[in-house]
């Protein structure tokens, strides 16, 4: 169901001509995971010279059409040696890199993150129009807020208290994705209402006195030893295990800002219902 209604977006999407001509578009080299979500979604094949090595790990929501295609390790060398017109960067993209690519006359994307779902859905348009292709970014952006729409809680509806775990002990607060992610889905995040904004987490000791009815996990679905081990080690995330408070979001479902997202929303609204503890 939930990978469906992804496949008919971004179809929807790369059903949508191009406004120029094919002469004139941008080759693309992406250097982030979020970068290849986007280029992946948007960009014609033909235009793709490069994604990075996390295309086709287990966090990308679209390992599957990455694989077979060209990777980089997101060296300033490989980009030079490119033929790139334009290099899609993340935030995190050293400040030293970017000046190498404007010295050498390279176009830079640079992806900022999106704090909320609406500015989110207005930047499809924006990195459509980068890529040569503004109508197929726009019907993507309209095709994710419809869904979110769709999938809005009615009013009234009780919303479970939640609280996000990722393995390494870290949360979500106001301004990320996640935090507009569970709350588009009908939940109150913990973490927004008394924890710090960000990644950080909340202490142990609040969370033992203000309990949740849910608690979202994302992340713990790898080969690491350390992230499986997490639940085990911290007692409230034990305890609400084994009580069948816990919800697991696959980690590709929100990697980063990009109409993929929805999915996480959609994971979030099907299960409300078992931490609604009979509330109306």
């Amino acid at each position: 169901m939930r990978a469906a209604g992804l496949r008919l977006a971004l179809c929807v999407a790369l059903s949508a001509p191009a406004t120029a001509g094919a002469d004139t578009l941008p080759r693309i080299a992406s250097t982030a995971l979020c970068g290849d979500l986007w280029v992946l979604s948007l960009a014609d094949r033909d235009q793709i010279l490069s994604l990075s090595e996390r295309a086709t790990g287990p966090y990308s929501a679209m390992a599957d059409q990455a694989r077979g295609m060209p990777q980089n390790r997101g060296s300033v060398e490989e980009l030079l040696m490119s033929d790139a017109d334009l290099v899609v960067t993340g935030h995190g993209t050293p400040t030293q890199m970017r000046r190498v690519l404007e010295r050498f006359g390279f176009a830079e994307l640079s992806l900022k993150a999106a704090s909320d779902l609406s500015a989110l859905a207005a930047k499809a348009p924006v990195i459509g129009a980068a890529f040569g292709h503004p109508r197929r970014g726009a019907e993507l952006g309209v095709a994710m807020t419809a869904r979110l729409v769709a999938l809005a809680p009615p009013p009234g509806v009780h919303r479970p208290l939640a609280i996000y775990y990722r393995p390494d002990g870290g949360g979500a607060g106001t301004g990320t994705i996640v935090d507009a992610a569970i709350a588009a889905a009908g939940y109150d995040n913990l973490q927004a209402r008394i924890g710090p904004p960000g990644w950080g987490g909340v202490p142990l000791e609040q969370v033992i006195m203000t309990p949740p009815e849910a608690f979202v996990v994302s992340y713990f679905d790898n080969d690491r030893p350390s992230a499986r081990a997490t639940l085990g080690r911290n007692p409230v995330l034990a305890r609400a295990s084994a009580q069948g408070k816990v919800l697991a979001v696959p980690g590709k479902f929100w990697p980063c800002d990009h109409p993929v997202v929805v999915e996480a929303v959609e994971a979030l609204v099907e299960a409300r219902p078992a931490f609604s503890n009979g509330a109306p």
